[in-house]
């Protein structure tokens, strides 16, 4: 039994390890696709739909996978540790299709909003491709966690640590791009004179 356990779980190191590759190495290049202006969403739905259907997944998951990691740490359970491991990469690796679909979105949305609304649409994208590292950084900090747990035990809760460190700063970064989302369809949100950001910022996605 414990072979088997060992097996999956280095068959889902490896795979976690992959993904996560590809991901970041792809982020770069179609962060910087958005000259023709795209609006390309996926399954026949629209980007922007797209965004807000995977959007939990850096918020709100990553905030259990933190949760289930500090219960794992502070029990010294190795079995939700890495749970909490794996639910943290994966969630903070989502942050990169996040990302791409909402920028698509931008551009479709951006034309249809009044001023106040495309000044926080600006302020929420900027915030967005500015941070995002931060939970690249988390996501590989996980993996590294994860890998070395066996080789390098006591490296691996150093690590560990810091990656729940890294979740926690990337719970507050996320909540703090999604509030300028969300107050761009909810003006009763609103409170005060919108982010101001230069228009140069965003010249790739065509206003």
């Amino acid at each position: 039994m414990n072979i088997i356990i060992n097996t999956n779980g280095n068959i889902m190191k490896k795979i976690a390890a992959i993904l996560f590759a590809v991901l970041v190495g792809n982020g770069a290049a179609f962060a910087h696709q958005m000259e023709g202006g795209s609006t390309e969403g996926i399954f026949g739905l629209k980007a922007e739909y797209v965004h807000v259907l995977l959007n939990p997944l850096p918020v709100y998951g990553l905030a259990i996978g933190a949760l289930v990691l500090a219960v794992g740490l502070f029990a010294q359970s190795k079995t939700a540790r890495n749970t909490g491991l794996l639910v943290v990469v994966f969630c903070a690796a989502s942050a990169w299709p996040v990302l791409y679909f909402g920028q698509h979105g931008y551009n479709h949305l951006y034309p249809q909003l009044d001023t106040e609304s495309q000044q926080w649409l600006d302020a929420h994208m900027d915030r967005a491709e500015q941070f995002i590292y931060a939970f690249y950084v988390t996501a590989i900090l996980g993996i590294g966690a994860l890998i070395t747990q066996k080789k390098f035990p006591k490296a691996s809760k150093v690590v560990t640590l810091l990656t729940l460190i890294a979740a926690v700063a990337s719970l507050g970064i996320g909540g703090w791009i999604s509030r300028a989302g969300g107050e761009v369809s909810h003006s009763e949100f609103r409170s005060g004179e919108p982010p101001s950001v230069p228009a140069h910022e965003h010249s790739s996605h065509q206003h």
